[in-house]
């Protein structure tokens, strides 16, 4: 990345193109990938996305969230924030998106938490959720089980089978601050 102010929104991001991370990310994925069972199923996909100069990190992601979201045969519209057009502090922006968008629900990761303020969602009747991950185990190339990998390493394991590992449920925010403990396996 360029260096930018470290509050600057996603769709501000530049890539930086003068070192070759794409060669480097593609080749450590290879290395990584290569031997599974799945790897030449979607060796394709992410020589795609690695083989395309991109300016933006914005777009980089956007275009991973669809590639992704097709293999899964997700039909959800993406739209980005910077769609939207709306101003306004971290909080401020998603609940103006969420009205924008007609939510009245916002499912957030687990980050969030510390700093998300509850009570403003609530003013304006819009409910707040966690996701809680649920690991489901899987069969890895290597090694122990680790549920910290990218989504790549699930379908080169698992191939079509992908979709039956990604469990999830929402937990409500009052639940987690009276001291719910995220994550749970399968």
């Amino acid at each position: 990345m360029k260096a930018g102010r470290s509050e600057q929104l996603i769709c501000n991001t530049q890539i930086d193109n003068q070192i070759d991370w794409r060669k480097q990310h593609y080749g450590l994925l290879y290395e990584s990938y290569s031997q599974t069972k799945y790897w030449k199923t979607y060796q394709e996909i992410v020589a795609d996305i690695y083989n395309r100069e991109w300016t933006n990190l914005a777009d980089i992601t956007t275009y991973f969230i669809i590639k992704i979201s097709n293999i899964l045969e997700y039909k959800t519209k993406i739209i980005r924030s910077s769609e939207i057009k709306i101003k306004g502090d971290r909080d401020e922006r998603l609940i103006l998106i969420c009205k924008e968008l007609g939510a009245d629900e916002y499912i957030s990761p687990q980050g969030s938490l510390n700093y998300l303020n509850h009570n403003l969602f609530e003013q304006e009747k819009i409910n707040v959720k966690y996701i809680n991950y649920i690991f489901s185990v899987y069969s890895q190339a290597y090694g122990l089980f680790s549920p910290y990998v990218s989504i790549i390493d699930l379908f080169c394991n698992t191939g079509t089978e992908a979709i039956n590992h990604i469990v999830s449920e929402t937990i409500e925010w009052r639940d987690v601050l009276t001291g719910f403990k995220f994550t749970k396996w399968l």
